[in-house]
């Protein structure tokens, strides 16, 4: 979401034009394979106020389907309000992906020093892991 909320607030901020803007967005968007859910859908709505986007108020033939640049940039900063209202959601779960890597990590860990324990011969025999078991 971090190339998004970049690019809208670039917008929002005049730093860069519309025409800029909607090229920027299209190639950001249409290459983007990992939306999902509700940032899908709030970007899938801008995307919609892109395609309609004329760069020529002459040629804008019927409001409700063409916008001019004041639309899009009104779009683009409900757009940037959304993303950043979920921002503690998405850093939320990017911490749960992080923990889960960690957690992957981890377990690797122990495979490679198990893995180097039994090539080593560093092993228990069967019988003897069970031995006790019935005292506790």
């Amino acid at each position: 979401m971090e190339k998004y909320i970049k690019l809208l607030q670039s917008f929002a901020d005049s730093k860069i034009n519309a025409d800029q803007f909607e090229q920027q967005f299209l190639e950001v968007f249409k290459s983007d394979n990992n939306l999902q859910g509700i940032e899908f859908r709030i970007l899938d709505k801008l995307f919609a106020d892109v395609d309609a986007y004329c760069s020529d108020p002459d040629l804008i033939e019927d409001p409700r389907f063409d916008i001019g640049e004041v639309q899009l940039q009104v779009s683009a900063k409900e757009t940037l309000d959304k993303l950043l209202k979920l921002t503690p959601v998405l850093t939320s779960k990017k911490i749960a992906i992080n923990e889960q890597e960690e957690s992957k990590e981890a377990i690797l860990a122990d495979f490679s020093q198990a893995w180097h324990e039994a090539m080593t011969g560093k092993t228990i025999p069967v019988v003897k892991i069970w031995e006790g078991i019935d005292d506790v």
